[in-house]
Parts: structure tokens; sequence; C-alpha cells
């Protein structure tokens, strides 16, 4: 059972989340305590998921996120934020946070966010993914799997070309009129090709090699922004 853990000053946020998480398969009934109380709770409870409500991605949050990822159980954090600010999200990012949604995602997009985060993938709002894709460095290992992309067959080349355009495994199945199941497999190919297994990174990758429309959605298998 996924144990997940809500932390937010406002109460409204925490049962809201708390309820939309309540009853899904596979997970157990989530935690919820104030921002304050966050690492404490998850050095006790040991959550694998930490959803942190905040405004926006301030010093005190990155803070509080430092001190969670240097946990021994090293729970996969998800920030949900009331407004965007690319500098301070990147900041986010890469002080290890596996995902950054806005607050007002939709509750099924969210539950898929939380899965993906248990099973070791990352997400993050289709709107951040675009204002930020071009200063999130990669580094020399991602740089390496950047050069890889380019081996990839012309299926697994479209599959990724529409991954960062931020489509979910179904809206690529039908773009392409294979099953999610199909696009799925693609992609595990994709990603032992890339050496990852973050969704996230494989789709800066592939915006980086593709062209881009600049169509919206989620990274990550939710589906498209409403």
């Amino acid at each position: 059972m996924v144990r997940t853990l809500i932390a937010s000053d406002e109460q409204l946020i925490r049962v809201g989340v708390q309820q939309t998480l309540v009853g899904v398969a596979g997970f157990a009934a989530p935690l919820v305590c104030t921002r304050a109380q966050a690492v404490g709770i998850a050095r006790l409870h040991i959550p694998r998921v930490v959803l942190i409500s905040c405004p926006e991605v301030s010093d005190p949050v990155l803070r509080q996120l430092s001190e969670l990822i240097a946990l021994p159980s090293g729970p996969r954090t998800l920030l949900l934020v009331g407004a965007w600010n690319s500098a301070s999200d990147v900041a986010a990012l890469r002080a290890g946070a596996a995902g950054v949604l806005h607050s007002t995602v939709a509750p099924g997009n969210l539950i898929d966010a939380v899965r993906l985060l248990a099973n070791g993938d990352s997400v993050l709002a289709g709107d951040l993914y675009r204002s930020v894709i071009g200063v999130l460095p990669l580094g020399h290992a991602n740089e390496r799997a950047e050069a890889a992309a380019f081996s990839l067959t012309e299926r697994e080349r479209q599959v990724l070309h529409l991954l960062a355009k931020g489509l979910s495994n179904s809206q690529i199945g039908r773009a392409l009129v294979i099953s999610p199941a199909t696009v799925k497999d693609y992609l595990s190919s994709i990603y032992d090709k890339l050496g990852t297994r973050n969704r996230v990174l494989a789709a800066i990758i592939g915006h980086r090699c593709y062209a881009d429309d600049g169509n919206g959605g989620l990274v990550g298998s939710l589906g498209r922004r409403t």
C-alpha cells in the first residue's frame, strides 16, 4: 500500500486532497498535517509520497524540501503550487522535487501523479514544463541520453516526440493508432535506450531533439490540462 502525507497550512486543501486519495486502490489512508509538521511526521510514519501545498516555491519551502529528501526513507515529494515562478520552480526541481503541479490539478490527474511518483517517476505540469525546459540542465549522463535519442527507431521517435508535447499514453495511442499498452511498451524501450526511468527527463530530451508545436498537457501519464 502506498502511504502518502499531505502537508498544507490550509485545512480545505488538506481535506480536499485527502478525500481525493481516500479509497484509491493501492493507497493507504492519507496522513495530513501542516507544513511545519511535515518533516517530523514523515520521519515517524515513512510515507512513500509527500504532497506539499504552498502558494509558491519560497526559500522555506526549498529548505523543507531538502530536509524531506535527506530523510533515510527518501520520500518522493510533490509540490502543489498556487502560482508559477520559473526561477523558484526550477530551484525546487534542482533540489530534488519529484514533481510540481498547480494546486488546481484535476483529481484524476492528481491520483495518476501520486502513482507515478510512488513508482519512482516524475511529473511536471505542462505550463511549467514549457517555461523551464530551456533552463533545466540535463547533466553529463543525460546529455549522453540526449545523444542516444537519435538512435531510436522511427516509431520510438514518434512516441517520444508526442511525449515531449505533454500527451498521455492514451493520447499518444490515439495519435498513432495504437493501444495504450503498446505505447507503454514503446516507452519502456525508450527509457532503456536513454538510460532513464524518468518520464519528465525523457520528455525534456525529446523536446530538445525533436520539434515541438507548443501543445500543452501534463508531462506524465496524466492527460491534458483542463
